[in-house]
């Protein structure tokens, strides 16, 4: 047990100077990985997490940049449907909210630009996205580093990104992630 805490230490204490380097959240996560293993899904372990892509979906479909499985890469860009028979589990996310009139362009702003990275590098050939599926009443997450300090710098809009939109008209949950 003291080996497996020790070593524990030992990669979170490499993960927070690795992360200062890149200013990205990684310890924080990494922690929560190390609390709750069960809870992250292979290959996306820092992005995406079961309390973001709610369990019960019936099938899916993932389309994650090679270069994201490199550790610490800093450009990649991931694509991934999930399909639910009702709304029921992702209604029961709390930070989940209802999309309004005015959500739709910000929205739209996002897989716009993610279409945009996915076309130019030629990672995400399944990219299949159609924006009139974003309509008022379906349910959106956005999560975004925007105007977090980066260097002597900060973030922009699109920097680095992460959205989730479900669909209610055909119960798909879409998440999108860029880190340009």
């Amino acid at each position: 047990m003291k080996k497996a805490l020790r070593l524990a230490a030992a990669i979170a204490a490499i993960a927070i100077c690795a992360s200062s380097l890149c200013g990205c959240a990684f310890p924080i996560l990494f922690g929560a990985a190390l609390a709750n293993p069960g809870t992250w899904r292979l290959a996306r372990e820092i992005y995406v997490t079961e309390s973001a892509i709610p369990s019960g979906y019936t099938s899916c479909k993932e389309m994650l940049d090679p270069a994201h499985n490199e550790f610490l890469a800093q450009d990649f860009c991931d694509y991934c449907k999930y399909y639910y028979e009702d709304d029921s589990a992702v209604r029961s996310v709390p930070f989940y909210r209802a999309v309004g009139e005015a959500d739709v362009p910000a929205i739209l702003g996002y897989f716009e630009d993610f279409g945009r990275w996915a076309d130019a590098c030629d990672h995400l050939a399944g990219y299949d996205f159609d924006k009139s599926c974003v309509t008022p009443g379906d349910l959106f997450f956005i999560k975004s580093l925007e105007g977090e300090p980066i260097g002597d710098d900060q973030y922009g809009k699109y920097d680095n990104y992460s959205v989730y939109l479900f669909d209610t008209e055909t119960n798909t949950l879409y998440y999108i992630h860029a880190n340009i």
